[in-house]
């Protein structure tokens, strides 16, 4: 038995999965994998950067304080943890969820470059993403 999905406390387990998906895609494993790891972390680098770039450009103009950049950072990073399983993961992936949002503040987002900015935070998510689910197979 492989756990072939766990989101939001929802688990798909599958007998067989390494050789069900690629039987039907016609795709080897691996390129399912990173592919699927590159679409996620675009998803969730877009539903929790993007609101922050947006919402404070809307409030405050092209011009915010830092003190807002802080506390979006804070809030979108604690519920980007939240939502990857449990309160544990608040910490753990609610750190990882601020390298990110610097990642893209930095990377183009305060200099109203938000396209940039989502493609840095996303290559460095995929990049995490990868190490996480990929090493503990290689090692």
């Amino acid at each position: 038995m492989v756990t072939v999905l766990n989101f939001l406390g929802i688990r798909v387990v599958a007998q067989g999965a390494q050789e069900i998906i690629p039987a039907v895609t016609g795709w080897p494993i691996w390129i399912i994998v990173l592919f699927t790891l590159f679409i996620l972390a675009f998803v969730e680098e877009v539903l929790f950067r993007f609101p922050l770039f947006f919402v404070a450009l809307i409030v405050f103009g092209k011009k915010w304080p830092l003190s807002v950049n802080l506390w979006s950072i804070v809030i979108l990073s604690a519920i980007f943890g939240y939502l990857h399983g449990n309160w544990i993961n608040i910490f753990i992936q609610g750190v990882i969820g601020v390298f990110l949002s610097f990642a893209f503040l930095k990377g183009g987002a305060l200099a109203l470059r938000p396209g940039k900015g989502l493609l840095i935070s996303t290559t460095a998510h995929f990049l995490y993403n990868a190490a996480v689910m990929v090493l503990p197979f290689i090692l």
